[in-house]
């Protein structure tokens, strides 16, 4: 990672799927040794979630690009939760596996 890139953690007050957001991708940037910090950005309302272009919290960008960017499932923005989907599954808090595959884009 250089000094232009950037990690973005957006989020509202409560979110069920925040702070294990947080936990991992800070975890996975020291095994990745991914320098700088996470960036935190509270969403407050509906203004502010449109305005971010926020599709629900937890979200996660890489220099300015939503994790899921490409596979079509960001298309409206909102104060509101956000489900990631892995193997069918329903989860509150992207995986794992979706924050190191964004992360090791960036370490190499």
């Amino acid at each position: 990672m250089n000094d232009s890139d950037k990690i973005e953690l957006l989020y509202f007050q409560g979110c069920p799927g925040h702070e294990l957001a947080k936990s991992l991708l800070l975890r996975l940037m020291r095994e990745l040794d991914v320098m700088g910090g996470l960036i935190e950005i509270e969403i407050a309302d509906e203004k502010a979630a449109v305005e971010h272009e926020f599709p629900g919290s937890p979200t996660v960008r890489v220099n300015g690009r939503d994790i899921e960017d490409g596979n079509g499932t960001v298309q409206e923005y909102g104060f509101k939760c956000r489900v990631y989907y892995e193997n069918g599954k329903a989860n509150s808090c992207p995986s794992e596996v979706l924050l190191r595959d964004a992360l090791l884009k960036i370490s190499k």
